[in-house]
C-alpha cells in the first residue's frame, strides 16, 4: 500500500464516477468530510469522499483497491480512533440517511447514515421502537454492528440481535447481499463483529411499544454508597421488562443544566420500563430512596428515552473504557467510584453501571456477539483534549479497572472504547478465530479498516 496521493486525473475520474463530494487534502470540503465525533481521532487521508448512495461506496472502494489504498468508514464518527493516514481513502456515509419503516413486518431499513433518533422517530409513528442506544445521535447501524446496549436491552437484547439484513459492499467494491438464507456467513459477522465489509443498508427488527416509562432521579453523591447498595440488591431476580443503571459525575455550573444539581456532584439512576411490571418494580425502589434533588421519571415516547441521560451537543474528544462484570457487590461499586476520582476533581466525565442480563444475556440470533455473559456493564469516560489530558485520563481509567477486579470478566465491549483502537475480549475466542477467518477470506488484502479491532482477552490492565 503506497501513501502517496493518487494521480490527479484518477481523482477527476472518481469525481465524475460518483453523485456525492470527493475531497483531497486543501479542499474546502475535506476537513468537513473528515471531522468524526469523538475528535480525538487523527483523520488525513488521501482522500475523503461524501458518499451520496451504495454505487459511490462501491465506486470509491473499487478506486482504492485499484490505487493500491486501504478503505476507511464513518458515519457520525462516534467510534472514530487511532489514526487514518495518507495510505486510507476515507469514506462518510452520512449521507446515506434514509428510513423506511414496514409496519406489517415491523421492520426499520435504513441507510448506513441514519441516526438512532431519526430511526426511533419514524418507528415510533407506527407505535413501534427499535433496539437504540442511549444516545439518540449515534449511527443505528454502527451501533448494531457493534453490538448496541440501550434502555430496552433487558427486555429484547442486543441491537446486533435483531439486525435481519445487510447490503454491503464487498473488499474489491462489488455490492453483496447478506440475510439468513443468502449469504449468512456475512450476515453472522455484521452481527456485533462489525461484519465482512462495508455495510450500505440495514433492515433491523422493531416491536410495539408507542409508550414507555422512563427517567431518572439525582442525588447528592455522598449518598452513593446507600443508593447503589439499594439498587444492586433490587436488580436481584429482577424481571427483563426493565433495564437500569447508576452513573456519578460532576454536573457543570452551566445553564444546561437543572439548577437543583447544577455545579454539584451526583450520583443518578436511570431507568426504562416497557410494561406495568417494570414500573411497579421501579416504583418500589424509588419508594426506598430518600428524595432526590431531580425526579424526571414520566410516561415517555421512544424518542423521550433519548433524554434521560443528556449527552454533549457536539463533537468531543473522548477516551472511555467499557467492560463486562460479574455479579457485583456494593463494596466492588463503591471501590470503581472512588477510583474514578469523581467528587474529588478527577478528570473524568462520568463512571456508570448499567444492568445487563435478561434477553440481553441469552443468544437470540446467531452472530459473532449477540449475547453478554456479563451481568454489569462499567462504561467511564474522559475528555481528552490534548495528550497530557490523554494520558491522566488513561491513568485513571487503569484504576478504574483494577478497582473493579473481583468482578471483571476480562472482556470489554468495542462500542465503549472511546478513543481506543481495539477492544480486547470483546469476542468470544472461537469467535474471534471465525471471524478473522471469514475476513482473511473475504479481504486478504486487509483492504477494509475497522475503528476497533477486535482483539482476544487480556488479563491485567492496559
Amino acid at each position: 500500500m503506497t501513501g502517496q496521493r493518487p494521480p490527479d486525473p484518477a481523482i477527476a475520474s472518481l469525481r465524475r464516477q460518483i453523485g456525492g463530494e470527493v475531497a483531497a487534502p486543501g479542499d474546502e470540503s475535506y476537513q468537513r468530510i473528515c471531522r468524526s465525533w469523538n475528535s480525538t481521532a487523527s483523520i488525513r487521508p488521501a482522500l475523503a469522499v461524501a458518499a451520496a448512495s451504495a454505487e459511490d461506496v462501491a465506486r470509491t472502494v473499487a478506486f482504492a483497491a485499484e490505487h493500491g489504498r486501504r478503505v476507511s468508514v464513518q458515519a457520525t464518527g462516534h467510534g472514530a480512533s487511532g489514526e487514518i493516514g495518507e495510505d486510507v481513502v476515507l469514506i462518510g456515509t452520512a449521507g446515506l440517511d434514509t428510513v423506511e419503516i414496514d409496519p406489517d413486518r415491523r421492520v426499520a431499513r435504513i441507510g448506513a447514515g441514519a441516526t438512532w433518533g431519526a430511526v426511533t422517530a419514524a418507528a415510533q409513528r407506527s407505535g413501534l421502537a427499535g433496539l437504540a442506544g442511549t444516545a439518540p445521535d449515534v449511527g443505528a447501524t454502527g451501533n448494531a454492528l457493534y453490538g448496541g446496549v440501550g434502555w430496552l436491552a433487558r427486555a429484547h437484547g442486543m441491537g446486533s440481535a435483531s439486525l435481519l439484513a445487510a447490503d454491503y459492499v464487498d473488499a474489491e467494491g462489488r455490492p453483496r447481499h447478506t440475510d439468513e438464507d443468502e449469504d449468512p456467513d456475512a450476515l453472522w459477522a455484521f452481527r456485533g463483529g462489525a461484519g465482512v465489509g462495508i455495510a450500505t443498508a440495514v433492515e433491523l427488527r422493531l416491536w410495539p411499544h408507542a409508550r414507555l416509562h422512563g427517567g431518572a432521579g439525582y442525588w447528592p453523591l455522598e449518598q452513593a454508597p446507600a443508593l447503589i447498595d439499594r439498587w444492586l440488591s433490587w436488580t436481584d431476580g429482577l424481571t427483563p421488562s426493565i433495564t437500569s443503571l447508576v452513573w456519578a459525575f460532576p454536573a457543570p455550573d452551566a445553564p444546561a443544566f437543572p439548577t437543583s444539581i447544577r455545579g454539584r456532584d451526583v450520583i443518578a439512576l436511570g431507568a426504562c420500563a416497557d410494561d406495568a411490571g417494570g414500573r411497579a418494580a421501579l416504583d418500589l425502589l424509588l419508594r426506598q430512596l430518600p428524595e432526590p434533588l431531580l425526579d424526571t421519571f414520566a410516561d415517555r415516547s421512544p424518542s423521550e428515552l433519548g433524554e434521560i441521560q443528556s449527552g454533549p451537543p457536539g463533537p468531543v474528544p473522548s477516551r472511555g473504557e467499557g467492560r463486562l462484570l460479574r455479579r457485583l457487590d456494593t463494596g466492588t461499586a463503591m471501590a470503581v467510584l472512588d477510583a474514578s476520582g469523581v467528587g474529588r476533581g478527577g478528570p473524568l466525565i462520568f463512571v456508570e453501571l448499567r444492568h445487563l442480563g435478561g434477553r440481553a444475556a441469552k443468544r437470540g440470533a446467531e452472530g459473532a456477539l449477540t449475547s453478554l455473559p456479563g451481568e454489569f456493564l462499567l462504561d467511564a469516560v474522559g475528555a481528552a483534549p490534548d495528550a497530557g489530558r490523554m494520558a491522566a485520563i488513561d491513568a485513571v481509567l487503569a484504576d478504574v479497572v483494577r478497582a473493579a477486579g473481583p468482578a471483571d470478566t476480562g472482556r470489554s465491549l468495542a462500542g465503549f472504547r472511546g478513543g481506543h483502537t481495539d477492544a480486547p475480549g470483546a469476542l468470544e475466542p472461537a469467535d474471534l478465530e471465525r471471524l478473522r477467518a471469514l475476513c482473511a477470506r473475504r479481504d486478504p488484502a486487509g483492504r477494509i479498516l475497522r475503528p476497533r479491532e477486535l482483539a482476544p482477552a487480556r488479563t491485567g490492565v492496559r
